[in-house]
């Protein structure tokens, strides 16, 4: 009696038994180290033996399919992204926070992930799933039984199909992003879900999400961006500078905030004589020099802004390219920010009132927030009270479970 096993069509190990026992069975184990990403036959084979008539049972075939990891988490890299929801008119009536961390391999090509989320009413937390990272399919958690949206393969391109969660899709083009302080080159995948249409960006170099955006069809649109990562991302240029801007979500005028404005060295080379200007409306407000600005760092400049009136201002920040700098989308940010009295209070036994802050930035309406008054009792505060010209607060632990407004 002779076994074979096959592969792709040669024999990679066999045994001859001089007699083998009814009801007995052979068995070869074989180590195998594939040479090169593939689709191989494996099979294994049996010789009829001398007046065996009934051989479709001699032979077992299967073909198995050799590759990469079609994305390669490291345990402890993270994304975080904001999503923001408008109404109508194109005013944002609410904002979440998704943060994914991929937190620790369970076995072998199996990647434990962890999301932890606040969505649009103040509600914070947490689930998890774990990723085949082999085929990107969720075997267990909270996406289970679709194929992971956080990360792609690269080896793509334009028509190219792969799986996303619930099915196949499709590749249509390519896009820049600018996500301060990168620009990134990025696929760009549409999907229509009946009631919504989805446009997805993933960055061609590293496969990870940086964008979605959503509009259904009554017009009303989402959109969720990546805001903070420690995957590396983009392409790396010989010269290359970028910028942020950060500034106080609510400025009152005639009051003093802090505006902030960094310039990163993202490219290869270190930089010398680096030109950061700050723009108040298209002035100029402040700019430094930077004698040098090596490779991996950055510099901020730090700004102290009194508005002299209510209205909107446009903040930028530049940094003037540098000799062979080409790609230099992300040389500028802007952000339109209002300069506000503050009128207005709202008061939450917890969150609950977080949804009445998107309607009163679209009225450009200054207040303040204050949260978890069951226990601060900001409502038995009179002075503070009497600050805002209206007061509006929840109360949890009255029996009809109104909200109230107040005018002074």
């Amino acid at each position: 009696m002779q076994l074979q096993l096959t592969i792709n069509g040669s024999v990679v190990s066999s045994v001859t038994l001089p007699e083998i026992a009814n009801g007995t069975k052979c068995t070869i184990n074989y180590l195998w180290n594939p040479s090169e990403a593939a689709t191989y036959n494996i099979t294994a084979y049996a010789p009829p033996v001398p007046d065996e008539n009934i051989t479709i049972n001699n032979v077992r075939t299967k073909f198995i399919s050799v590759h990469y990891p079609l994305i390669n988490p490291v345990e402890g890299q993270y994304a975080n992204y904001t999503i923001n929801i408008y109404d109508e008119y194109g005013s944002i009536e609410g904002t979440m926070q998704w943060n994914f961390t991929y937190d620790h391999y369970v076995e072998p090509y199996i990647i434990y992930v962890t999301v932890d989320f606040k969505d649009q009413y103040g509600y914070v937390g947490s689930a998890w799933m774990t990723v085949n990272t082999m085929t990107r399919y969720v075997e267990s958690g909270v996406w289970a039984g679709m194929w992971y949206p956080g990360w792609i393969e690269t080896n793509i391109d334009v028509g190219s199909t792969l799986n996303l969660l619930i099915g196949l899709v499709k590749v249509n083009g390519s896009k820049i992003l600018t996500i301060p302080p990168r620009i990134i080159d990025c696929w760009e995948i549409s999907t229509f879900d009946g009631w919504y249409q989805y446009y997805y960006w993933y960055d061609k170099a590293s496969g990870l999400w940086i964008r979605m955006e959503g509009v259904d069809i009554y017009g009303n649109r989402m959109e969720l961006f990546l805001t903070d990562t420690n995957i590396p991302i983009g392409k790396r240029y010989e010269h290359d500078l970028g910028v942020s801007l950060s500034v106080p979500r609510q400025i009152q005028p005639k009051e003093t905030s802090n505006i902030v404005a960094n310039v990163y060295n993202l490219g290869l080379n270190n930089e010398t004589d680096v030109q950061l200007q700050l723009l108040i409306n298209s002035t100029l407000a402040d700019s430094i020099e930077i004698p040098q600005l090596n490779n991996g760092t950055y510099y901020s400049l730090n700004y102290s802004w009194i508005p002299p009136s209510e209205g909107a201002y446009n903040i930028t920040a530049y940094v003037l390219p540098v000799p062979n700098e080409n790609v230099t989308a992300n040389n500028v940010v802007s952000q339109i920010v209002h300069a506000l009295y503050v009128k207005v209070a709202v008061i939450s036994d917890y969150k609950e009132l977080t949804v009445v802050a998107p309607i009163l930035d679209s009225m450009q309406i200054g207040y303040d927030a204050y949260y978890s008054n069951s226990f601060k009792l900001y409502t038995e505060n009179l002075t503070l009270l009497l600050k805002y010209e209206t007061v509006i607060f929840y109360n949890t632990y009255r029996a009809d479970n109104h909200t109230r407004i107040f005018y002074s």
